[in-house]
């Protein structure tokens, strides 16, 4: 009598499908996790790299009209008072997607609430755009104690959504710098959230030319047209004068400063690793760059007086 043949194993699928869905999970974790790192690296690359150049650069006039980003220190007979200027760029939570770049410009809303309330604690009062100009014809005696201007620059959605609540809560001024081609955009404020943020008296919106292109890579004439432009549209949204303009990527040469005063400006702000503000630098003046992980404090100090 023949014995019969046992058929053979069947591999069991579910099993199968259960251990190549490990794989696959464990697999995407490892790549986020390594493309986590690498924009952490590059990022805290790209932060050293800014303290060495506010920390290095001094004195430094860019005479040309070409694309310029290297600081310039106020001359000592030109300043008047000491006021640091803080620039901010997006108030959003950083997502692992994110460039490099683009998680170095993002300081999430807990942590600006944070940054406020260490500014508050440490005994800094932020001050209004009207109040910092009568500083720069009058001198330092029309300041409170420890002044400081936060300033927010492209109009991003996020500055109405996000900043706008933590700035309230501290009654807390600012100035928002919008380039008018993005309102309205996704992303970017629209003409309402432009007027309500403009109708309170603690909050100012101000220029940041029309296109947001590197005013000196541009003619003269085409400089003119974007701040004119850009001055007259905000004008026609928020039914308020636009008297500050602020250099797309600090991008400045000397001859600028007759340009935006012919525009119809009264002061302009670039980029630069000092606190010391004066009328006769009231086209260049200096303002420091808050990052996502700075601390606003010792940015301050730091620069303090330079």
């Amino acid at each position: 009598m023949t014995k019969k043949r046992r058929p053979p194993r069947k591999m069991n699928r579910d099993g199968a499908l259960v251990f190549f869905g490990i794989l696959i999970i464990l697999a995407f974790i490892t790549v986020q996790w390594f493309t986590i790192q690498f924009n952490r690296d590059r990022a805290q690359a790209a932060t050293k790299n800014q303290i060495v150049v506010q920390e290095t650069i001094q004195n430094t006039v860019c005479d040309q009209p070409v694309l310029c980003h290297k600081y310039v220190a106020p001359q000592a007979e030109e300043a008047q008072t000491i006021v640091p200027v803080l620039m901010y760029h997006h108030i959003r939570n950083a997502q692992p997607y994110y460039t490099a770049r683009e998680r170095l410009y993002s300081v999430n809303p807990a942590t600006l609430e944070a940054q406020m309330q260490q500014l508050k604690e440490a005994g800094y009062t932020p001050i209004s755009l009207e109040v910092f100009w009568k500083s720069l014809k009058r001198g330092p005696s029309t300041l409170p104690d420890r002044p400081v201007l936060l300033t927010f620059d492209d109009g991003y959605k996020n500055h109405f959504k996000e900043a706008y609540p933590v700035l309230k809560k501290f009654n807390f001024p600012a100035i928002f710098f919008v380039y008018t081609d993005a309102i309205g955009l996704g992303g970017y404020m629209s003409k309402e959230m432009l007027s309500e943020l403009a109708s309170d008296p603690h909050m100012m919106i101000e220029a940041h030319s029309v296109t947001h292109g590197a005013l000196t890579s541009m003619s003269e004439a085409q400089r003119m047209q974007e701040m004119e432009d850009s001055k007259s549209i905000l004008e026609a949204i928020i039914q308020k004068p636009v008297t500050a303009f602020s250099y797309p990527y600090g991008a400045f040469s000397s001859v600028m400063e007759d340009e935006v005063k012919r525009a119809g400006y009264d002061m302009a702000f670039r980029i630069g690793p000092s606190s010391r503000q004066g009328y006769d630098s009231r086209f260049r003046i200096q303002r420091i760059q808050v990052l996502s992980w700075d601390d606003p404090v010792n940015l301050i100090e730091k620069f303090a007086g330079r």
